[in-house]
């Protein structure tokens, strides 16, 4: 799962779906997800500041994944 955004966020939806059935109001998840490709150095995957269960499904590309460093 962690190197797959969308499951990411299907899970970060997932989880605040079962706060807020156990009483949590407005639960906010969001995620630091570090992945490395091909030997390059760690770089963040999504954007660590957002709430992605708040974060509507894209089409194509997603605001919240970042783009990978050169």
């Amino acid at each position: 799962m962690s190197t797959q955004p969308d499951m990411i966020r299907a899970f970060a939806i997932m989880v605040a779906d079962d706060a807020e059935r156990r009483g949590e109001s407005c639960p906010r998840m969001t995620a630091d997800v570090v992945v490395t490709l091909n030997g390059r150095p760690p770089a963040r995957l999504v954007d660590k500041a957002l709430d992605l269960a708040a974060e509507p499904l894209h089409l194509g590309q997603t605001p919240w994944v970042l783009p990978s460093p050169r």
